[in-house]
């Protein structure tokens, strides 16, 4: 199933079709040919059909999952290394040990020598001791060393339609060293992360020590040279996408309140569950399969925005003592949450949860080892598809587009959303669901409050064919007008930006309200 998303008449001459984590556009005509190639209005039509697709304020460029962001290297690279079947020595064992060696190397021994009349012996008895001492120890310490194990941090992101996709960052122990094959099912994509040689995730740049396969039966990377007692790490992302299941979702979104029902269709139990929303992580609880949870939360608009949020401490708080044993799911949580956000200004909601289990996935050197996986379950919302009349289109839910930029100096933040530009205008275009001709009634611009400098707001007034002032100090401003009177022909909002010296401020955003077109 598609939607249009261009038509004249009952001809369709643009759709779309969700799959994975985007979609696929069709077109009924060729962009290359007349008299769309040289036509002026090929920018705004392409707008339409793409959007969502775009980067909201930065023109040419546009939005991808990408690889991994290197931003999120760092904090992955560093909970890779806390593999949990790696048990450092019990305190306690260690100094039980240690006074059982005091006690035996010195009056035990003292008294069985003079005993024995052979108290010259103990020259090469205790170095004797002291060497059965150490292997003792080393071996007791090694004793979940002497394998190959591997410690993955996944994601699975799932569409809300049943499939999804999975990316994961592994690493692998090597206790003996030397050549290394890590095999993973074919049209995976692999990126070594650094082994302190080369470059990180350069192949090319390190093609003696890391080396990538991908072949039609498997992909696989090669770790040559490595040392004894070491850890290499790649990153993966599978290129298809699986039927992974879904987080079923119901939501009504009226006076202010978000009212979700959650439920656990992934097939597998989930710890952690939350809702992420405009910064606040909301904690559901834990849901086993099929289980479900309700929850209504506060729902308002936040235009400004200082750096990334702590998603994942808001869940999982950091303990009073030293035994933290969240700080994978921290740490993953917001990595991902960090990439999400650095992709576009408007605040996507998510639902979230956590799985832990020992599969084996890939094999290390033809053999499948000792694994610990800890998952991260995603699934965005669309506040669009929330029940209720008061929500037609959800504030904070449409990318605005920047189409007109008159200005002598332009910024923008996608992190914060903060726009600042000097002398000039700025038009903005915010690209309504569907056909935009939904029966709104009122039409609201959200604002952050926060302005530096002179700055003038407008929003264009379609059936008066004139441009009419907001004022941005507050953190609402409804429109006096019928919202439909607002609306252009090819169904969106056009809202202007203007000073005569130097300006900033955060991006602000629009709410439709009214009952949805029968």
């Amino acid at each position: 199933a598609g939607r249009v998303t261009l038509a004249d008449g009952k001809v369709t001459l643009a759709a779309n079709r969700s799959y994975g984590r985007g979609q696929v556009v069709y077109a009924a005509f060729d962009p290359s040919l007349e008299p769309f190639a040289s036509w002026t209005g090929s920018p705004d039509l392409w707008a339409r059909v793409l959007n969502g697709s775009l980067t909201p304020l930065m023109p040419g460029m546009s939005l991808s999952a990408g690889v991994l962001p290197a931003g999120n290297i760092w904090e992955i690279d560093s909970l890779l290394n806390e593999f949990p079947s790696i048990q450092a020595p019990e305190v306690n064992v260690l100094i039980v040990f240690f006074f059982v060696y005091i006690l035996v190397a010195a009056p035990l021994l003292y008294i069985v020598l003079r005993k024995l009349d052979r108290r010259e012996w103990a020259w090469w008895i205790i170095p004797l001791l002291s060497v059965v001492s150490s292997v003792a120890i080393f071996t007791v310490g090694a004793s979940d060393k002497n394998a190959a194990l591997v410690h993955s941090l996944r994601t699975v992101e799932l569409s809300g339609r049943g499939d999804g996709i999975r990316s994961a960052s592994a690493a692998v122990f090597v206790p003996q060293g030397g050549r290394v094959e890590a095999v993973f099912e074919p049209g995976a994509t692999l990126l070594p992360l650094s082994d302190g040689r080369g470059t990180m995730g350069s192949i090319a740049a390190n093609p003696t020590y890391q080396t990538v396969h991908d072949g039609l039966d498997e992909t696989s990377v090669v770790w040559n040279e490595v040392p004894y007692w070491s850890v290499r790490k790649t990153w993966m992302s599978d290129e298809k996408t699986e039927e992974l299941g879904r987080f079923g979702i119901g939501m009504t979104l009226a006076a202010g309140k978000l009212t979700v029902t959650v439920k656990n269709e992934t097939g597998t139990d989930l710890t952690g569950v939350g809702l992420l929303l405009n910064g606040t992580a909301h904690k559901l609880q834990d849901l086993k399969r099929g289980e479900s949870v309700n929850t209504t939360v506060p729902y308002t608009v936040q235009n400004a925005k200082g750096g990334s949020y702590d998603y994942g401490s808001q869940l999982f708080p950091w303990p009073s003592n030293n035994r933290d044993t969240r700080a994978r799911e921290r740490g993953l949580l917001n990595s991902y949450m960090l990439a999400e956000e650095g992709m576009g200004a408007v605040r996507t909601p998510y639902v979230v949860g956590f799985s832990a289990d020992q599969e084996a996935w890939f094999t290390i050197d033809g053999e499948r080892a000792r694994t610990d996986n800890l998952t991260l379950w995603t699934q965005a919302l669309d506040l669009n598809e929330a029940q209720g009349a008061e929500s037609t289109v959800a504030p904070g839910t449409v990318t605005p587009i920047l189409t007109v930029n008159k200005a002598r100096q332009y910024s923008f933040d996608p992190i914060s959303g903060r726009i600042d530009f000097g002398q000039g205008l700025l038009e903005f275009e915010f690209v309504l669901p569907g056909d935009g001709r939904g029966s709104y009634d009122k039409l609201t611009v959200y604002g952050s409050g926060q302005l530096d400098g002179q700055l003038q707001t407008s929003v264009w007034n379609e059936k008066k064919q004139g441009w009419e002032p907001v004022d941005l100090t507050n953190a609402a401003f409804q429109l006096a007008g019928s919202a439909v009177d607002y609306v252009t022909a090819s169904g969106s909002i056009l809202m202007r930006l203007e000073t005569a010296s130097q300006a900033g401020t955060y991006m602000p955003t629009v709410g439709l309200e009214g009952r949805e077109k029968p």
